[in-house]
C-alpha cells in the first residue's frame, strides 16, 4: 500500500503563540514569524514557495509536520473523515549538547570562511 500522507516542514515555529495555536479562525497566521518551508501534498504535489503557517494550509495538505514548535500543535486540527480532533504522536530528537553547540558556531559563522584548524581553535576559545 503506498502512503497518502502530506508532509510540511515548518521553520521558526518554536515560538508560535498559544493564540495563534487555539485560533478558531482557519486562515489566521501563525505569530511569530512561524513559516511553511516545503510541503508534499496527499496528492504528491510539491510546494516549493515558502508562506505563512495556517491551520487551513495543515488541514487541506499535511498529516505529518517536521520542524521545531511547541506542544499542542494539534490543539484545533481535526481529522476529516471523522470530523474529531487528531491523536498527535509527537517524536523528539535531542542531540548531545557539546555537537549541537559546535555545530551551532559553525553555522552562524559560514562568513569566517574558517580552515578546519581556525574552526578548532575559535570554538575552544569560547568553550575554555
Amino acid at each position: 500500500k503506498k502512503c497518502v500522507k502530506g508532509v510540511s516542514v515548518l521553520i521558526h515555529c518554536s515560538q508560535v503563540s498559544s493564540a495563534s495555536l487555539q485560533s478558531p479562525n482557519p486562515d489566521e497566521i501563525w505569530e511569530p514569524d512561524c513559516t511553511v518551508k516545503k510541503t508534499l501534498t496527499r496528492d504528491k504535489k510539491i510546494i516549493n514557495e515558502q508562506g505563512n503557517v495556517t491551520w487551513s494550509h495543515l488541514q487541506n495538505h499535511t498529516d505529518v509536520v517536521i520542524g521545531h514548535f511547541p506542544l499542542g500543535l494539534h490543539t484545533n486540527w481535526i481529522d476529516e473523515e471523522s470530523e474529531k480532533l487528531i491523536e498527535p504522536l509527537y517524536i523528539a530528537f535531542f542531540r548531545d549538547p557539546f555537537a549541537q553547540f559546535v555545530s551551532a558556531q559553525l553555522f552562524w559563522n559560514k562568513t569566517m570562511n574558517w580552515t578546519f584548524d581556525e574552526a578548532v581553535e575559535a570554538i575552544k576559545w569560547k568553550v575554555l
